[in-house]
């Protein structure tokens, strides 16, 4: 990052929080957090008693505030309306919506305002949105295209109390990396966002120089989150509260899958205080519908952009070589290895490596019948 412009590596830029300030400093930061910290302290304690009747009581309030209720009409049965991206109406302490870039986090950051009808925010705060006034707050950290002032206030501040939960979107890295490169293919040509892949030529180039760092910042991105947010079994803490969920591009997108896995989704962001949202099942599966495939809807709600990768013009062959495929593998080999007992990540992973592997040998296959063709 450039601190006298406060661009990341792609040319991106956050909104300045003062006049004469280039970059986020803690204290300004922390006024984000809501300036009172006893409120998120408190909002925090609350996550181990969602299941009382304290608990149940707030967030049925909550339902006529947001507009909740009325997704399903009486008389029509499981239509849905998507409902505005609103503010909550009091703070709330929001939770992480992690990913590696190129994952489909705005895909799930359309979902989440589908699901919940609150507004979701950023780590850079691109779209003004106050991290207290978010359900969610999207970051790319520790990728250097998510705010490193997210790792510093891990280590100088209890920014746990704040924010007591994350997602965590995976995107099976054969797709994630060529999906960050044709974003910073985007930007460098001043393309708009999700309209083209890049030629395969210039992902080869950059795939060659960028692949072990890339693969390397995948890596990095699962273990940094899953070791702050639960435990080593899954998404519950040691103190037995549920502080992560795991979901994936590959779930949210398929058609067979989708609802499910968006219904996992509603379930724990229904868990935030503060926020109702509908765990009906017909209900999740209409909102899916509308958000993901876009059915009745001829854009994004809001008149956002689509972000299924179909979406993008241009050639989506996206090759690997023999020796980038095997590092991927062993590199997600090693990452099970050592979260094995992660009831969360590790079908994830299993599923990935399998993939990868199908992968391999098609590509060797590929490679062979053209040697042998020539």
């Amino acid at each position: 990052n450039d601190p006298t412009t406060g661009r990341t590596a792609a040319g991106r830029k956050y909104r300045k929080l003062s006049p004469g300030t280039s970059a986020p400093n803690f204290a300004l930061w922390g006024q984000m957090l809501g300036g009172d910290q006893n409120l998120f302290a408190d909002l925090a304690n609350k996550e181990s008693t969602l299941g009382s009747n304290d608990g149940h009581a707030t967030r049925t309030q909550n339902r006529d505030l947001f507009g909740i209720s009325f997704l399903v009409s009486p008389e029509n049965g499981p239509e849905c309306r998507v409902p505005p991206a609103l503010p909550p109406p009091q703070p709330i302490a929001p939770t992480f919506a992690a990913s590696y870039p190129g994952s489909g986090a705005k895909m799930s950051w359309n979902l989440i305002t589908g699901l919940t009808g609150v507004q979701t925010g950023d780590d850079w705060l691109l779209n003004d949105v106050e991290w207290n006034q978010a359900v969610t707050v999207k970051t790319h950290f520790p990728h250097p295209e998510g705010n490193p002032d997210i790792g510093k206030m891990f280590i100088n501040s209890n920014l746990k109390a704040a924010f007591p939960r994350t997602v965590i979107i995976l995107r099976h890295p054969l797709h994630a990396l060529p999906g960050y490169h044709n974003y910073v293919y985007e930007v460098e040509k001043g393309l708009s966002g999700h309209s083209k892949r890049a030629p395969v030529s210039e992902w080869i180039q950059w795939r060659d120089a960028h692949f072990p760092t890339e693969m390397d910042n995948w890596i990095e991105h699962v273990k940094f989150w899953t070791g702050l947010y639960g435990s080593a079994e899954g998404g519950v803490s040691p103190a037995g509260k549920i502080e992560r969920q795991i979901v994936t591009y590959e779930g949210l997108a398929s058609d067979s899958h989708g609802p499910t896995s968006a219904l996992s989704l509603a379930k724990f962001l229904d868990n935030t205080v503060g926020i109702d949202v509908s765990t009906d099942p017909s209900v999740v599966s209409c909102i899916w519908q509308k958000v993901i495939k876009y059915k009745g809807q001829p854009t994004a709600p809001g008149g956002g952009t689509r972000d299924i990768e179909s979406e993008r013009s241009g050639s989506s062959f996206r090759p690997y070589s023999k020796k980038q495929y095997a590092y991927m593998i062993s590199s997600l080999n090693e990452l099970l290895t050592s979260h094995h007992d992660d009831n969360q990540l590790r079908p994830v992973l299993e599923s990935y490596i399998a993939e990868a592997e199908v992968a391999k040998a098609t590509r060797e296959e590929e490679l062979a019948k053209a040697k042998a063709e020539s």
